[in-house]
């Protein structure tokens, strides 16, 4: 799942003071909220802490990887599937935050979630009688006691945080929030523009302009 990549972009391009009402929708109570937001951002560190794939692991997802628009070519590969019958093959895989990192490896059965960033993933494919496919995936990630409603209510705020502000209040909220992030970062990254830019559907694209200095820490 992509949702850690979003909040973390949706969370610096808005500025940290504007992720604070955002997160206001994650319980229904300062102690609530405080929990549920500590274990998800702990969460999505974990899950992207020294990331490790096993060998198997590695190899099987760049097959399947490989053959997503070709699955035959797949299909009889021993090496990939962890559990099949006549007209499906399955790969499963699991995910935890080790001491020496992050390690996703091929797995069956696949273990329940118990710790924060846990991760279940599946790929199944399927041929039916007249020889026509079909790929269907699922990920499960362990991000602590939030609800479903409570997280779809943090992505709908951190989407609409940007809207009817302008760049240099948005730019303002981003400095004046985290003075000392904002510092760290400016080593590697200039942040050129970050404006809301109002559609004519009454939405707004967030438009985020950086340039990126690698020479500033090459050292």
């Amino acid at each position: 799942m992509r949702v850690s990549v979003a909040v973390a972009t949706l969370c610096l391009a808005a500025g940290a003071a504007a992720c604070r009402p955002a997160l206001e929708g994650l319980g229904s109570s300062d102690a609530e909220r405080a929990r549920n937001s500590a274990q998800l951002l702990t969460a999505l560190a974990d899950r992207f802490n020294a990331s490790q794939r096993s060998p198997n692991y590695a190899l099987a997802r760049a097959k399947i990887a490989k053959a997503w628009l070709v699955p035959s070519k797949v299909w009889s590969d021993t090496g990939v599937w962890l559990a099949r019958t006549d007209s499906s093959a399955t790969f499963t895989a699991f995910g935890r935050f080790l001491p020496v990192g992050y390690l996703m490896q091929e797995r069956a059965p696949l273990p329940p979630i118990v710790a924060l960033a846990d991760a279940r993933h599946s790929i199944t494919l399927r041929r039916s009688p007249d020889k026509d496919w079909e790929w269907s995936a699922g990920v499960e990630f362990g991000i602590g006691t939030v609800k479903a409603d409570e997280l779809a209510r943090l992505m709908t705020l951190l989407l609409t945080i940007g809207e009817g502000r302008t760049d240099a209040q948005l730019k303002g909220d981003l400095y004046k929030a985290i003075p000392l992030t904002a510092a760290s970062a400016a080593r590697l990254w200039d942040l050129d523009s970050l404006r809301a830019l109002p559609l004519a559907d009454g939405s707004s694209a967030m438009l985020l302009q950086t340039t990126i200095h690698p020479e500033r820490i090459a050292a």
